[in-house]
């Protein structure tokens, strides 16, 4: 039947976009070829026009592949449309009561945390969707959230994505350092740090599904460094909105 038979170029483009989402680490032209068969040629071809789609993003010479920022607005518009609904609501009710703050919602996808949601005092009330937004997990309160409570796996791929020597060195000086903070993030349930370069106070906590997974990190922050009595007004604003999205996502038994 006419039309029936797959594109070659469409099929081969799936096939190195599920490599580069099950590899713990960013893929190489080289790599990707070695593993799929094909021409170095072909293979620089389809991630040329993967990249100009923001299917995958690169870095570095020669290039590196990792997923890109539209990968991960199609996951989360399949997985994660309760969550953002949620979490959105949740999000606006925290700004309301402290209207001088700012909050996010970020997830994990690829190895990568980026920023799904964002309410803040700039516009309050409105959610706004970034793309293409980065968290650095060594220096930002939900990407810190996301390396203290996320799985093995998806720890390792942060990990070999921001090598901490590069990444995360200059903040922390020692690993041990990092992962004392870690360690005590995982028994307060929440996490608090200071962005270095502006002085803004952030606030981390993690969201988990019915099973207790970790699926995500809510932070909120202000444009300044907050006394005692704003850091406990965050942190309350943020675990009201966190039991909000658990109410939401986990229906009551009975």
């Amino acid at each position: 039947m006419p039309g029936s038979q797959p594109i070659q170029s469409v099929s081969r483009a799936v096939e190195l976009l599920r490599m580069i989402a099950r590899a713990p680490a960013a893929l190489t032209v080289r790599h990707l070829a070695e593993q799929t068969g094909l021409k170095r040629t072909t293979v620089a071809n389809l991630m040329r026009t993967l990249a100009e789609e923001c299917m995958v993003s690169s870095e570095g010479s020669p290039a590196v592949y990792s997923l890109g920022p539209t990968v991960q607005e199609l996951a989360s518009s399949l997985s994660t449309g309760a969550l953002h609904a949620a979490a959105g609501q949740a999000m606006c009710a925290a700004q309301r009561t402290v209207p001088v703050a700012g909050f996010v919602l970020s997830e994990i996808v690829g190895g990568h945390v980026y920023t799904s949601l964002r309410v803040d005092d700039t516009r309050p009330g409105v959610i706004q969707q970034p793309t293409n937004a980065h968290r650095h997990p060594y220096a930002t309160a939900t990407g810190l959230i996301a390396l203290a409570f996320s799985d093995e796996e998806s720890r390792h791929h942060i990990d070999m994505n921001y090598e901490f020597n590069e990444y995360g060195g200059h903040l922390w000086q020692r690993m041990e350092k990092l992962e004392a903070f870690l360690h005590q993030a995982r028994t307060d349930g929440w996490l608090s740090c200071t962005v270095h370069r502006h002085g803004y106070t952030s606030i981390g906590v993690p969201i988990y599904d019915a099973g207790h997974n970790f699926i995500a990190a809510m932070g909120g922050w202000y444009r300044f460094t907050a006394n005692q009595k704003q850091h406990d007004a965050m942190l309350g604003a943020l675990r009201l909105a966190v039991e909000q999205i658990h109410a939401a996502l986990v229906p009551e038994s009975g």
